[in-house]
Parts: structure tokens; C-alpha cells; sequence
């Protein structure tokens, strides 16, 4: 596999991930009753025998009525990198209904090529049964590099009780050059040590020439992910998460580090 097509594949491989372990890429990040926080991760992933390192930075700003976000990521790998600056916004739409949406915009270079990476997702949620129960929808649309595709994911997640929550979702892609069809299952235990774990199963047909040069038309995909989110210093929170995943030939495991460090608010009684 040319170091073009590598990087490619890791790009959309990243994406695969993001619905295989339940948007654990989001939802990894550490919960906070601070009104502003600074998220950071670490990303190390080894796909196919190619070391990938990867650093994000978010800013995180929570009120009653919304979640505001901006961040920026870089990645490389061997001689080819590329970084983007990100936004999101969330928060209720009406009684029991909540909207987020985000958007991800930039540039890189595979082997002295340039390409453009964008990305827009937009979720909606429906909370039930006094909040033990949420159904979710969501859109998600990649333009990188010649890869383009639309995907829509539906689930559904249920508390059972204070400790254990599970959320099932399953995603397809409705256009572009990426035919996948992926079922998720995530497991949360919250406790001193809150935990998570799950897996991911289905298949995908990405565009040989572009993604993922020399598997079959068709490949199956499978991936099993296991973290925890606990307490460090005073109310900053740390996650640790491993993950391994499979498409056809290509074989990819991940380890990722957050750290969110809460920031001082507005004195009280400022405007």
C-alpha cells in the first residue's frame, strides 16, 4: 500500500471507528461540573505496521441551556500529516429533545499532495422515562481527499440503573464511495472507576483505489474497545482508551489519553 492510500485509509478508518466504538471518540471526554474546561488527548495508533501520532486540544464551555466547543487536531504519519480546527453546539431543542451539531475543516499532505478534509455531523435526541431512556438519529458527512460519503446511525441507550447503562446503534451509508453497513453495542458502569466497553460488527466496501488499496470489494470489519474514566488532582479527570479493530487485510489498534482541566469561571455575582 502506497503511503498515499495508507494515510487515506487511516483517515476513513478513523471514521469507522468513531461509530464501531459508540462515538467513543466524543464521549470519552471526561464529564465536568466545571462551566469551562480544557480538554487534551493523546492518540497513538498502529494501522497496518504504520505508527500514527495524533494531538488534539478542545476548549469546553457548558451552561444550563447549551455545550459550546472549538478545537483544533494534527496528526502524521511517516512524511504525511494533516490538522483541522473543529466547533460544535448543543442543546435543547424542546421538552425531552435535544440537537448537537459540529463541524471539522482542513488541509494535508500525503506524500507531497495536497488533499482537504471536511467533516459535519448533526444528532438529535429523544429522552424518555425521566431520562433512563434515549432514542438518537444522526447524519454524518466525510469530504477527504476523493473519499465522500453520507452515513446515518440510529440507537437507542437505557439506564437500568444508577451503576450500568447499555446503547445499541446501527449506521449505514445512504451515498459517496464507502458502502458500509456496522451494528455497535457500548456498556457504561459508573462507580468510583467509571468503565466502558463493546465491540462492533458489520461490513464496508470503500473505494479500492482511494481507502484501502487491496482488500476484496467487500470487506467485514469487527472491533472490540475497553476504557475507564477516573479522578486526578482536584475535579481534573483522566480516560484511558484501548481499542482493536479489523477490516478485511488491514488491522489497527489504539491507544488514547484525555485530560480535562477545568478553568476558572466568572467570579460570582459578575454579569
Amino acid at each position: 500500500m502506497s503511503a498515499a492510500r495508507r494515510v487515506t485509509a487511516i483517515l476513513c478508518a478513523g471514521a469507522v471507528a468513531a461509530v464501531g466504538f459508540a462515538d467513543a471518540g466524543a464521549e470519552t471526554t471526561p464529564a465536568t461540573d466545571a462551566p469551562q474546561s480544557m480538554v487534551m488527548t493523546l492518540r497513538l495508533e498502529n494501522v497496518a505496521g504504520e505508527e500514527l501520532w495524533g494531538t488534539d486540544f478542545d476548549w469546553v464551555r457548558r451552561s444550563p441551556k447549551e455545550v459550546v466547543t472549538l478545537g483544533a487536531s494534527t496528526n502524521s504519519i511517516g512524511s504525511s500529516e494533516w490538522t483541522y480546527v473543529r466547533g460544535g453546539l448543543g442543546g435543547a431543542l424542546a421538552d425531552d429533545l435535544f440537537g448537537q451539531a459540529s463541524v471539522e475543516i482542513g488541509a494535508g499532505e500525503q506524500a507531497g499532495r495536497s488533499f482537504d478534509y471536511r467533516k459535519v455531523r448533526s444528532r438529535l435526541t429523544r429522552v424518555e422515562l425521566g431520562g433512563r431512556l434515549a432514542l438518537f438519529g444522526e447524519v454524518q458527512a466525510y469530504d477527504i481527499d476523493r473519499f465522500e460519503s453520507v452515513l446515518l446511525e440510529a440507537g437507542v441507550s437505557y439506564r437500568f440503573s444508577r451503576p450500568l447503562a447499555i446503547r445499541l446503534s446501527y449506521l449505514e451509508s445512504v451515498s459517496g464511495n464507502w458502502d458500509s453497513r456496522i451494528a455497535a453495542i457500548r456498556v457504561d458502569v459508573d462507580r468510583a472507576l467509571d468503565y466502558f466497553f463493546g465491540g462492533a460488527t458489520g461490513v464496508s466496501t470503500p473505494d479500492l483505489t482511494n481507502v484501502v488499496a487491496g482488500l476484496e470489494p467487500e470487506a467485514d470489519y469487527s472491533e472490540v474497545y475497553a476504557g475507564l474514566s477516573m479522578p486526578i488532582f482536584e475535579r481534573h479527570r483522566m480516560v484511558l482508551y484501548l481499542s482493536q479493530a479489523e477490516q478485511g487485510a488491514i488491522r489497527r489498534r489504539a491507544l488514547v489519553v484525555t485530560w480535562q482541566r477545568p478553568l476558572r469561571g466568572p467570579k460570582k455575582g459578575a454579569p
